[in-house]
């Protein structure tokens, strides 16, 4: 499957999510980066791809255990069933980039240049494009 199509808009959509989450805190024991992702798509194209899994599980070990019941190893592989990947050297900003495991669980992004945008438990951190592992 290759991404949904974006809208007209999609830019000032996601800058107006990232400028939004930046401001919430979370707790660092749910999957942010997962719903931090599903929430970008969601910005930039309208269409929900997280809604299957949003709000089914409280922390990421319990997340990763009802994907690996569904037949998927990780997120990343979910991700990989929903989108058609690229090498991370190749992401633009508004695609997904897969970043080195932390924690147990590799941690999701979104592209914004030369930066990947990623939730933390105090807001929105950026991280270098190089640091991604493979990318959607």
């Amino acid at each position: 499957m290759t991404h949904p199509p974006r809208l007209p808009d999609w830019q000032h959509r996601l800058s107006s999510y990232v400028f939004e989450r930046a401001s919430q805190p979370v707790d660092p024991d749910r999957p942010v980066c997962a719903e931090f992702t599903a929430g970008a798509v969601e910005a930039m194209t309208g269409a929900e791809i997280g809604i299957a899994w949003r709000d089914r599980y409280p922390t990421v070990k319990a997340g990763l255990k009802a994907l690996r019941a569904e037949g998927y190893p990780d997120h990343v592989a979910l991700l990989a069933d929903m989108f058609a990947p690229i090498p991370a050297a190749f992401a633009c900003p508004g695609d997904i980039a897969v970043l080195p495991e932390a924690g147990g669980a590799a941690v999701l992004g979104v592209v914004q240049g030369a930066l990947i945008y990623v939730q933390t438990p105090n807001g929105i951190g950026t991280v270098p494009l190089t640091t991604a592992v493979a990318a959607f």
